[in-house]
């Protein structure tokens, strides 16, 4: 009975061997693909880079830092926290006053497989002050 059941596991591995070594073949293209894909969470702190008119000043204190959470492939993460990008607030074409400026996802320039999570502090509070002439900032 052992020696019937051994030839038909032989012949039936024999049989359409170059079949099932290109499915062998794709089959680990696709796992080493799918594993090298997987995204990684990484939180950066950034400068925050506020913009304004030459003829302005900011008159409260701001913080100097956001964190922003980043989520992507990790080589690309890894490069982009080597980078030394700040995140940018322009408030050039803002009048003199108190502003609260939120703190939007879509204005980080970053490569298109990152994506942000979330940014604290979402907003801050700015206030704007005119300097008067003759006076030096």
């Amino acid at each position: 009975m052992i020696g019937p059941v051994k030839k038909g596991i032989k012949k039936h591995l024999k049989e359409g061997v170059s079949y099932k070594i290109i499915a062998l073949l794709v089959a680990l293209v696709l796992w080493a693909t799918l594993l090298g894909r997987k995204n990684s969470v990484l939180n950066k702190d950034m400068d925050l880079e506020i913009l304004v008119r030459p003829t302005q000043t900011i008159t409260n204190q701001i913080r100097k830092k956001v964190r922003v959470q980043l989520s992507g492939p990790r080589m690309i993460l890894k490069k982009f926290t080597q980078s030394n990008q700040s995140y940018t607030v322009d408030l050039s074409k803002r009048g003199p006053g108190k502003h609260k400026i939120w703190l939007k996802k879509n204005t980080l320039d970053l490569p298109v497989e990152l994506k942000v999570l979330s940014i604290f502090p979402k907003t801050i509070e700015v206030r704007l002050r005119e300097i008067k002439k003759g006076a030096s900032r």
